[in-house]
């Protein structure tokens, strides 16, 4: 059978009515590919090496690949809510994802304790964990947030390593923008390393800037002063803010 996310392509032209995206045209030749492969009765598991899932009329694809020993696997992924059930998982998740600082200078903090499950719970009950989760519906990436201060406010973004580098984590943080949109809030906020390849750098690709110290409000003074309490260095890290544009999110989610 063809596979059900190249047929979409299809749908997209008839219901657009006009020219197809640039992504989805170049889908298009893959699906007189599997009707040929179809036709012939060839093994699509033979052929198949990516697994794509379009996203409405517009033809937006994700894509979400893991390592499995020296071989590349490549899988459909989604961004959804986490469900109670999979929350001991995230915090496998953060574990692992914080082994990434044991060859920086901040090294201890590969060996720090995840989230509590508790305040995992908490926020997973009010819609406030999003997961990154594979076709099998394996969550390999998550986001927390919370509100400070009339803004939303993100607390913790992990994906697992295994995963990394394939854009999950600028989906997640594009789906609670949207998310952030909905509920009224004009900005996203957060504190991070500064220079940290996955930290600051990364925010900053993302839309986030630094904030002053002077332009802090209480709520992230507050939070900067727990993470002195916790042993962190304050002079490496930095609190950080994106404005929120409902034009901006929909184009980044559709790229």
């Amino acid at each position: 059978m063809i596979p059900s996310t190249l047929c979409s392509a299809t749908l997209g032209k008839t219901e657009l009515g006009g020219r197809l995206p640039h992504r989805t045209r170049i889908y298009l030749p893959l699906l007189a590919f599997f009707r040929r492969v179809e036709r012939d009765g060839l093994p699509l598991v033979n052929w198949i090496g990516v697994g794509w899932k379009i996203n409405g009329a517009g033809g937006a694809a994700e894509r979400c690949a893991g390592r499995k020993g020296n071989e590349m696997t490549v899988d459909v992924c989604q961004i959804r809510l986490a469900r109670e059930e999979e929350l001991p998982r995230l915090q496998e998740i953060e574990r692992d994802a914080a082994a990434l600082f044991r060859d920086t200078k901040y090294a201890a903090l590969a060996d720090g304790p995840p989230l509590p499950l508790e305040f995992l719970q908490a926020r997973q009950r009010v819609g406030a964990v999003w997961v990154a989760a594979t076709s099998n519906d394996d969550a390999v990436g998550f986001a927390v947030v919370f509100s400070v201060d009339g803004a939303l406010h993100l607390h913790e973004l992990s994906v697992a390593p295994a995963y990394g580098r394939r854009g999950l984590g600028r989906r997640l943080i594009e789906a609670v923008c949207a998310a952030a949109i909905r509920d009224g809030y004009d900005r996203v906020t957060l504190s991070t390393f500064r220079e940290i390849a996955w930290n600051g750098p990364f925010y900053r690709r993302c839309g986030f800037t630094e904030l002053a110290d002077d332009a802090l409000s209480p709520g992230l003074r507050d939070i900067r002063k727990k993470e002195a309490a916790a042993g962190l260095p304050l002079a490496d890290r930095t609190c950080m803010s994106r404005k929120l544009s409902r034009g901006n999110v929909l184009r980044i989610l559709r790229e």
